[in-house]
């Protein structure tokens, strides 16, 4: 099943749930504020499922994945999201972390990225494109 995709308003208070998670710490399959899993940090995939619970999306979450790449997520992405697109504002996002397609983030509408990153601060941050453009695969619009 694939979502269908946000309204304007929606896609507002999507955005607005990843930006109130800012600073959260990084904690693997974290699920902070989803009401099950870790509740003491967010995890890439834990941020785009918290945004999607705030707007009354069912985001099919995943469950007990590894943090080494298996190959998998982006075919689970399209099975959720639908086809991908050309990655742009307002579509969730595949990267190379460092070589394969392991993480996910969020280009918002100013054309940032939001992912819970586990580099540098090790929490939820918004980045401006620059190095990460290079390292995005697929993306996939909500």
């Amino acid at each position: 099943m694939t979502w269908t995709p946000l309204t304007t308003a929606e896609r507002a208070a999507f955005e607005a749930e990843l930006r109130a998670c800012i600073g959260t710490p990084w904690r693997h399959m974290g699920r902070s504020g989803c009401g099950y899993g870790h509740q003491t940090g967010l995890d890439c995939v834990g941020l785009l499922v918290r945004a999607a619970l705030s707007v009354g999306r069912d985001p099919s979450d995943l469950e007990l994945y590894g943090r080494a790449p298996d190959g998998t997520l982006e075919s689970i992405l399209t099975e959720r999201l639908g086809e991908p697109c050309a990655p742009s504002t307002g579509c969730i996002v595949l990267i190379r972390l460092p070589r394969e397609p392991s993480h996910v983030g969020y280009i918002t509408e100013a054309g940032t990225l939001l992912h819970a990153y586990n580099g540098g601060n090790r929490c939820v941050v918004e980045h401006p494109m620059g190095l990460w453009q290079k390292r995005i695969v697929r993306g996939w619009s909500v």
